[in-house]
């Protein structure tokens, strides 16, 4: 018989590193936290129930319910808390009882007697300080219904055995937070023009710290001057994202100016330079080795190699976020264009390869799909005679898309709301790709 009334026969046993931490240990990160106290003063705590709820229910931790309790004594002046990253105050507590819900988790926090606050401003996690003049005896309970990873902490591996999650709960924030990105460092490639200039507007306008990344420094810089004018913070780097030392250089840059990298969009791509007169446009036995080689080593080699960079960046961070600009031509067959098809085609493997390999360390990793943009990049095309009338006709939006209309899916899926979504190559081309492409049988609006 336990404190807390009769407890049953547990289902699984509690790893030993589930014991150091008090009551939200689900809330804050498996093994990342540790106790903390006022200098001097007196804290201690005991485990009453640890995978139990109040009344001694077992819980499995592949179900909904991760219940912790604690007992906390606090001597006169004394505090108790957690570490976390700039974490947020949780609870104010003078006596009685206090619940918060907080993410996926929710703390109650029982005080018999005295005046026990939280620090305001603090950049920890705690339950409180104990202003009075008697020991304070807190109830803490913990319930987490979900575990997922919270960027920016760190997760403990997975050991042998452990059927539980290997982080803390996914962040959940009210919807206009989720896709805030202050304090965060983003770096975007091709950011001169187009989809990337749209990007990283976007991200500078909620409160990201922008690298404006172009191979063309003039490009680059006007969109910093942009972002800055409007009263953001941005960088501009020149740097050639198809070879190793340019790709070196802008996550470099970023780093140094930021002091680190949380989320990466690689984006950049142009047109190799041909003799006068020579189409990149051909079909597969005539397609030029010239054109080949700089698409593969642009849009595709180079996104390898900046996405490698960055990892190690992304991972001192505690995790991050990266996005890749793929296309519905690497999902589906074009004529005539044969190496930009290969190239996308493998961006959006490498997406999911990557997404699977880092998911447990905290990294994200998704990619955009766009389909007709109107981009500097799409321009020429609309030259060729009846490109323009068929594109429009085949699109059931009867438009072309907008740089700023990607920009929201890359936004999307490198912010909280997307805590839960990698490996994912998400469509964005007015309904191109939806249809089998037979025509209507009956009249269309």
């Amino acid at each position: 018989m336990s404190a807390l009334g009769p407890r049953r026969r547990r289902r699984w046993r509690t790893p030993a590193s589930r014991l150091v931490l008090l009551g939200s240990a689900c809330l804050l990160g498996l093994g990342t936290a540790s106790a903390r106290a006022t200098p001097g003063a007196d804290v201690t705590g005991r485990v009453l129930a640890t995978g139990t709820s109040r009344e001694g229910i077992a819980v499995d931790r592949r179900g909904a319910t991760d219940v912790t309790v604690r007992e906390i004594t606090i001597a006169p002046g004394g505090s108790t808390g957690w570490h976390y990253h700039d974490g947020p105050v949780i609870a104010v507590v003078k006596s009685g009882t206090l619940t918060r819900t907080m993410h996926d988790c929710s703390i109650e926090v029982t005080a018999a007697g005295g005046a026990f606050v939280e620090p305001a401003g603090s950049d920890h996690v705690h339950v409180g300080v104990n202003l009075g003049a008697e020991p304070v005896v807190l109830l803490v309970t913990t319930s987490c219904r979900r575990e997922g990873s919270w960027p920016g902490t760190p997760r403990r591996p997975r050991a042998a055995g452990d059927l539980g999650a290997t982080g803390p709960p996914g962040p959940r924030r009210r919807r206009g937070e989720a896709m805030r990105f202050d304090g965060k460092a983003a770096l975007i490639s091709g950011a001169g023009s187009g989809i990337g200039r749209a990007t990283a507007r976007a991200f500078a306008a909620r409160g990201a710290r922008v690298a404006v990344a172009d191979i063309d420094r003039a490009r680059a810089e006007a969109v910093a001057g942009e972002i800055t004018g409007a009263g953001g913070t941005a960088l501009a780097i020149a740097a050639d994202a198809g070879t190793a030392a340019g790709v070196d250089a802008m996550v470099s840059g970023a780093v140094a100016a930021f002091g680190g990298l949380d989320i990466l969009h690689n984006n950049a791509f142009g047109q190799p330079a041909l003799p006068p007169g020579q189409s990149r446009l051909a079909f597969t036995a005539d397609l030029d080795d010239t054109v080949w080689t700089h698409v593969i080593d642009l849009a595709l080699t180079g996104v390898f190699r900046a996405t490698r960079r960055a990892i190690p960046e992304l991972l001192k961070r505690g995790g991050g976020a990266i996005v890749n600009t793929a296309s519905i031509s690497g999902l589906f067959a074009d004529f005539a264009i044969g190496a930009y098809n290969a190239a996308k085609a493998g961006v959006v493997n490498l997406t999911r390869v990557t997404a699977i390999e880092y998911a447990s360390r905290g990294i994200r990793v998704n990619c955009v799909c766009p389909g007709a943009i109107d981009t500097p990049l799409l321009r020429p095309s609309l030259s060729v005679p009846g490109f323009v009338e068929g594109t429009l006709a085949a699109i059931p939006m009867r438009r072309l898309g907008t740089p700023e209309e990607v920009a929201g899916v890359v936004l999307f899926l490198a912010s909280d709301l997307a805590s839960y979504v990698t490996g994912a190559a998400i469509v964005a081309d007015g309904g191109l790709t939806a249809q089998t492409g037979l025509p209507s049988r009956i009249p269309v609006p």
